[in-house]
């Protein structure tokens, strides 16, 4: 972990964006999300569940490394996915296109077309 990082950590604990700064320095060095980097995508989970500035880059990073992320992880990008889906689909559908892990892009696509067949068939109907 990088000593800015570690300062940013110290000044503020439940600040998401320096978690995930601890989870893609962690994956850049392994190639995989290892234990420590699957921790600090939880943990900011845990301080930031829908966190508005940094839902994109980390949906992004976890599909990006599905096949390395843990099942806690895994269910909690998901959550993330169906809960802010509605607002932002066109963005969503993007990140499930470009996942550099296959596993990621597949289930990626699959959780986007689920939720834009729902979101369609509940759409109510046109005034006449």
């Amino acid at each position: 972990m990088s000593a800015l990082t570690q300062a940013s950590l110290a000044r503020r604990p439940l600040d998401g964006a320096a978690l995930l700064r601890v989870a893609y320095l962690s994956a850049l060095t392994r190639g995989e999300l290892d234990q420590t980097a699957n921790q600090a995508i939880l943990r900011s989970y845990a301080v930031e569940p829908l966190g508005s500035e940094i839902t994109l880059w980390r949906l992004g990073f976890v599909l990006d490394h599905w096949s390395s992320a843990s099942q806690d992880v895994r269910k909690a990008a998901l959550e993330e996915f169906r809960a802010v889906y509605p607002r932002r689909s066109w963005d969503f559908d993007a990140l499930a296109r470009t996942a550099r892990d296959p596993d990621g892009r597949m289930v990626g696509s699959l959780t986007a077309r689920r939720l834009r067949r729902t979101m369609e068939s509940t759409a109510p109907e046109p005034a006449p």
